[in-house]
């Protein structure tokens, strides 16, 4: 692998149930909105301003204050996402590609401020980010992955993409790089990821891929 580019939430860290759980308190609080989490799966990967925007589109007679429900999702968020745990093979996986002098850089769709929290709290020796807060449109749109390549000074096309989500291999793909998708196993039916170059249980299984010389 030549650049390594990473998704963050569900795919480093475990951090999907929690920001699904904010999600569903803030529509509570700020709304009266009750969503199940079979509701919110189909956001997953999606920016925090566009999800907003499309309970918004969903839920006219809401009249939703957008600016103040992400902004009330992502404080609430804030308080949060630190406590979140690394998935399995995650810091491995980072290490070995450092060993490895890989170059490596995060492209969530979770604002800046978040993720530098993250790579600070977990010590992750990556520091080239991109947020789909600060592109104009948010993954499945390749942009984020493409101004993480830009920044990495590396071609799409020496580029993988590691994601969790069905939004991020997407994205991924539309920007002309190899993906290796990691979804949780209740996300969605794996027959939805078969556009990914590979898909993989975990994290620790595509580190053994890596070690016996299956990905290269």
């Amino acid at each position: 692998m030549k650049n390594v580019i990473f998704d963050m939430d569900g795919l480093l860290i475990d951090s999907e149930p929690t920001w699904k759980w904010v999600e569903q308190q803030a529509l509570q609080q700020a709304l009266g909105l009750e969503l199940s989490l079979t509701d919110l799966k189909r956001f997953t990967g999606r920016a925090t301003r566009d999800f907003v925007r499309l309970i918004a589109q969903q839920y006219p007679q809401l009249n939703v204050d957008q600016p103040g429900l992400m902004q009330l999702i992502l404080d609430m968020m804030a308080e949060q996402i630190t406590e979140a745990p690394l998935l399995p093979g995650a810091l491995d996986l980072i290490h070995y590609l450092q060993e490895q002098q890989t170059p490596m850089a995060i492209a969530s769709s979770t604002p800046r401020r978040l993720i530098q929290s993250v790579v600070a709290r977990h010590n992750l020796p990556i520091e080239i980010i991109t947020s789909g807060a600060e592109v104009a449109a948010s993954k499945p749109h390749p942009e984020v992955f493409l101004q993480a390549a830009e920044r990495l000074g590396a071609d799409p096309f020496d580029c993988w993409v590691f994601e969790d989500s069905l939004n991020g291999v997407i994205a991924g793909r539309a920007a002309s790089m190899q993906v290796v998708a990691v979804p949780a196993a209740d996300y969605a039916p794996m027959a939805h990821f078969s556009i990914a170059s590979r898909i993989d249980a975990s994290l620790v299984d595509t580190l053994a891929a890596l070690r016996a010389g299956e990905i290269s």
